[in-house]
């Protein structure tokens, strides 16, 4: 349930009363938990349509921090998708020489059985 007027496309937080009820909440300034997939104009509580996900108070976190801090934290995404990245590659070329160290098994192997 939502209190206030809504519109689709919203994003939606906590009143922050404990009630329950959502309102909507521009990221930075608050959580937000959710987003208006239909309009709703009345103010009184009611119900409306929407997307409900936790994961989207990633979107109010950097943006409630001073901008020095803002600046930090995309720094440290960056070095972390660098790294990431990086990982993907090393895992390419692990699996890369484990299909080769196989495949010299197996010709090994071959060889074996062929003489005995």
């Amino acid at each position: 349930q939502v209190a206030g007027p809504v519109k689709a496309g919203d994003y939606l937080g906590p009143v922050g009363d404990g009630s329950g009820l959502a309102r909507v909440v521009r990221p930075g300034t608050a959580p937000v938990v959710g987003l208006a997939l239909a309009a709703k104009t009345a103010e009184e509580v009611g119900t409306v349509k929407g997307m409900i996900s936790i994961g989207l108070n990633a979107l109010s976190t950097p943006a409630a921090l001073p901008e020095e801090q803002q600046e930090e934290v995309f720094k440290r995404v960056e070095q972390v998708a660098g790294r990431l990245s990086a990982l993907r590659e090393e895992a390419r070329e692990a699996r890369e020489q484990a299909t080769a160290a196989v495949a010299v098994a197996e010709r090994a192997e071959g060889r074996v059985q062929a003489v005995q």
